[in-house]
């Protein structure tokens, strides 16, 4: 009983109001210190930070034409509309194909079905018809592009009825390629320019304390688009593509 007791005592000691004075005037002599700091260099962060932008761009040549073409049909019904539709996309497809387009080339934007009506000069309702539009994007790399021009003369005959856009641009993986090589030049550009400041003013770059990207734009080349109805043979002559990169960066000065 005797080592109880003496545990309680000792373990009620570290809560005695002497031990939380002793604590409370801890925190206040550190709280005092940190103030005093601050006090004296009240514009230190920002006499010894340098914020600067790099830039970089570049224009590669295309290695990927996407053409994005439709295909409207329009009945009395809305089952006759879409048979219709149906029926041209498949002959469409079918051309595609025989041109060696694959499948994995191939995808539906978008597919749909709407009511068209006709109103006369009191604008009474005197009638109505159904439009179905399946709008197809076909993607073409390296060495296919060369095909482009054929596959919307394909497209056309076969029954498309719109072509909505044409633009050359980059795969994906050459995209990344070459935001990877435009970011390390950007982020040197900026350094460049932060050893002239730092110079310039008297002082010298001695860490960084932030880096961010800014923004990556990327250009392609876009063609307008005609009515290919009719035309004899599409020729599409491709062209750069453009993209720049920026980053900023807080460097740390002395």
């Amino acid at each position: 009983m005797v080592r109880g007791e003496a545990f309680e005592k000792q373990e009620g000691s570290s809560n005695s109001p002497s031990s939380r004075l002793d604590l409370n005037l801890f925190v206040i002599v550190v709280g005092f210190l940190l103030l005093v700091i601050i006090l004296a260099n009240p514009q230190q962060s920002l006499q010894n930070k340098l914020d600067v932008t790099g830039s970089a761009s570049m224009q590669v040549p295309s290695d990927q034409l996407t053409i994005q073409f439709s295909i409207q049909t329009e009945s009395a019904s809305a089952s006759d509309a879409q048979k219709q539709n149906s029926m041209i996309t498949s002959e469409v497809l079918n051309s595609l194909h025989s041109l060696g387009i694959s499948n994995e080339s191939i995808s539906t934007v978008s597919y749909y079905l709407y009511i068209n009506p006709y109103y006369d000069k009191d604008g009474v309702l005197v009638n109505k018809t159904y439009v179905a539009v399946h709008s197809i994007k076909v993607e073409l790399k390296d060495d296919q592009m060369q095909k482009g021009g054929a596959v919307i003369d394909s497209v056309v005959k076969s029954g498309a009825n719109r072509i909505d856009s044409i633009s050359f641009g980059l795969k994906e993986e050459t995209e990344k390629s070459l935001k990877t090589k435009l970011l390390s030049q950007a982020t040197e550009n900026a350094k460049q320019k932060a050893d002239a400041l730092a110079s310039a003013s008297g002082a010298r770059i001695v860490g960084i304390y932030q880096i961010s990207e800014s923004s990556v734009s990327v250009y392609p080349v876009r063609y307008p688009v005609f009515d290919y109805a009719g035309a004899e043979k599409t020729t599409l002559i491709p062209g750069d593509v453009s993209t720049s990169v920026s980053v900023s960066v807080s460097y740390k000065i002395a």
